[in-house]
């Protein structure tokens, strides 16, 4: 018989006259006398992590040679880097909170699941870039 059914069997079949527990309660039916493990801490996504994931936004063709910045005054963790020709989004650094894309006014930032299929090579192009431009800063 396990110690939970004896305890069961004590305390509710054999009660005290006065409605005392015969001895102190058990762990079982005292919970601040429980142990509780501590919680396992969920590991943060890392950069390596979150490159995977894909890119958040994407800056495409129509910013080519405009280069209004806008979109790099909105953005709160600095992700958006200006290259040559045009402004590229760092993939690992951006935060995904889609402050630019409304500050865009030719319309070329878009979440990377929504680019048009003739800009899909912008993807990558901002990745590459994203990266080298980070390093040179």
């Amino acid at each position: 018989m396990s110690y939970e059914a004896v305890c069961f069997f004590v305390f509710f079949v054999f009660p005290s006259p006065k409605g005392h527990l015969p001895h102190p309660i058990p762990h079982i039916l005292n919970p601040e006398s429980q142990t509780t493990k501590p919680p396992v801490p969920t590991p943060p996504v890392t950069k390596k992590l979150k490159s995977h994931l894909g890119m958040p936004y994407i800056i495409t063709e129509p910013c080519i040679g405009v280069k209004d910045k806008s979109c790099m005054t909105v953005c709160p963790v600095d992700c958006i880097y200006e290259g040559d020709d045009m402004l590229y989004i760092h993939p690992d650094e951006c935060i995904d909170c889609g402050l630019c894309e409304p500050e865009c006014p030719v319309t070329a930032i878009f979440v990377d699941t929504d680019v048009p299929p003739n800009w899909k090579s912008y993807i990558e192009k901002n990745r590459i870039e994203g990266h080298r431009l980070s390093e040179n800063k």
